[in-house]
């Protein structure tokens, strides 16, 4: 359910209130502290009132958030530096070879590097590098080899450490 229809629900139950509900055929009409119906003038200002706020409410925050959006995206498009390597709205893997205030010119392509145009509001995002097979969580896969060789060096030193225990045990043996 999206934001918009949650409040508009919101608002049909508040119609639906006791002070706002038609008068009982008991009660006097326009009588001394009864509310007005749904038919009456005031009644009706009221419901409107609501629905008008609710409704201005759900915009101002559907708006606000579509703003923070575009400010993020425009101080995005005022980094783009030359040489930075970009993903398209058209999902393209491009090199930026020149930035002016409405268009970028790109290159795209591995072996045969084509040149082309694009608008800046068409560059998505930066584009991330791929990593290796083997990297470790870091994405430095020399530390991740480092890493691995340390340890394997390490439990190379205790299993020789422990066979000369055993020598010396088993030659102290041997002498008794």
């Amino acid at each position: 359910m999206s934001l918009l229809q949650s409040y508009l629900l919101f608002a049909l139950s508040w119609l639906q209130a006791p002070g706002i509900a038609p008068a009982s055929p008991a009660a006097p009409a326009g009588g001394a502290g009864s509310a007005p119906g749904p038919g009456e003038p005031m009644g009706m200002w009221v419901q409107w009132a609501l629905i008008i706020v609710v409704v201005g409410g759900a915009m101002f925050l559907m708006s606000r958030s579509e703003k923070k959006r575009r400010d993020e995206h425009e101080s995005f498009v005022r980094s783009l530096r030359p040489g930075q390597k970009v993903r398209t709205s058209a999902g393209f893997l491009a090199e930026i070879v020149s930035v002016d205030a409405t268009e970028a010119v790109v290159t795209i392509g591995q072996k045969e590097k084509i040149r082309v145009n694009v608008l800046v509001s068409a560059i998505s995002s930066l584009a991330e590098p791929a990593k290796p097979a083997g990297t470790e969580k870091d994405g430095k896969p020399e530390a991740a080899k480092a890493a691995k060789a340390a340890k394997a060096e390490k439990a190379e030193k205790a299993e020789k450490a422990e066979k000369a225990e055993k020598t010396a045990e088993a030659k102290a043996a041997e002498g008794k």
